[in-house]
């Protein structure tokens, strides 16, 4: 007995497990186009799959997906609330996230686990037949193809490395580019206003503080909001330059001074969380962190993967 967990190669390990001789045993709500290639079933294997008006409409289901399915003598059942994704050939099963579409393959974080274990794959086999009963004629398939609407995808067509793909999930972050120096008496006035406000935010005080800095050029200071993140680089002299974790912004605090505008920006941050020299920072990310060095204001990180590498410097703090 074998048991193996399988994220970043989930869809290569499906398809070889799928060309293995044996009977083939499927249940999975989506099956997009290309399933038929993703999926090479053969007459007498055994496929379960949402196929209604709704998930045809949205996309999720390809009724001609379906079609080619059936005229390869596959037998094809419809269950319209099924949430698994089961996978069994011959005496291996597999049990995990995997849609059978583009959108699983090339845009989401998938894991699934194998097992060779005899009594998980005799029950894995037991549930995929027990959801036969609502059988999908070619008649039926061919009365939804008129109603299928495809997908959206979006970034097709752009390789998705894994670390994008694992950055893509996190929220919006920005870099800030901050020098100490001395505030103006406004500002301690609408620090004192706004700090128990933002520290109301906070759910655990045990572990986290309320940290706030001052901007006051436009961009970042317009754009940002509650819920986002910040990671500030913060120039305390030329030869001193760190970046401190990135923090969530739990208060957006504008105000005026005269004629200029000016942002509170409040933040909760981790208790004994670490800074980082800048230089150690960029030699760790490398030329993806070129953007950081020499940062002079502000910018939204649209580089998933760089936002990917950020998280795993902090992300044991």
């Amino acid at each position: 007995m074998a048991t193996k967990f399988h994220s970043d190669d989930s869809w290569s390990r499906i398809r070889d497990l799928a060309k293995k001789r044996g009977r083939r045993l499927v249940a999975v709500p989506f099956l997009g186009n290309g399933a038929i290639r993703r999926l090479p079933l053969q007459a007498g294997d055994l496929l379960i799959v949402r196929l209604d008006e709704a998930t045809v409409k949205s996309g999720q289901t390809s009724p001609f997906e379906i079609g080619k399915f059936l005229r390869k003598g596959v037998e094809v059942h419809a269950q319209s609330n099924l949430h698994a994704k089961v996978f069994v050939f011959g005496k291996t099963a597999v049990i995990g996230s995997t849609n059978v579409s583009t959108t699983s393959e090339e845009h989401l974080l998938e894991a699934v686990v194998e097992t060779s274990d005899l009594r998980a794959v005799s029950a894995a086999a037991t549930f995929v037949r027990s959801l036969r009963g609502d059988v999908v004629t070619p008649q039926y398939a061919k009365r939804l193809e008129k109603m299928y609407v495809p997908p959206r995808i979006l970034g097709a067509g752009r390789p998705r490395s894994q670390q994008t793909m694992r950055g893509a999930g996190q929220s919006v972050l920005w870099a800030v580019k901050l020098e100490t120096g001395a505030w103006i008496d406004e500002d301690y006035v609408q620090q004192d206003a706004g700090e128990p406000l933002a520290r109301k935010k906070l759910k655990n005080t045990r572990h986290y503080v309320v940290d706030d800095f001052v901007w006051t050029p436009a961009g970042f200071g317009r754009k940002v909001r509650v819920g986002q993140r910040v990671l500030q680089i913060v120039e305390e002299s030329s030869e001193r330059v760190y970046a401190e974790a990135p923090y969530r912004v739990v208060r957006v605090q504008r105000y005026r001074v005269g004629n200029s505008s000016r942002v509170m920006v409040f933040v909760e941050r981790k208790k004994r969380s670490r800074r980082v020299g800048l230089g150690r920072l960029l030699e760790r990310l490398g030329p993806m962190g070129e953007r950081l060095n020499g940062l002079k204001t502000s910018f939204e990180l649209k580089d998933k993967a760089l936002v990917y590498q950020l998280g795993q410097i902090w992300g044991t703090d």
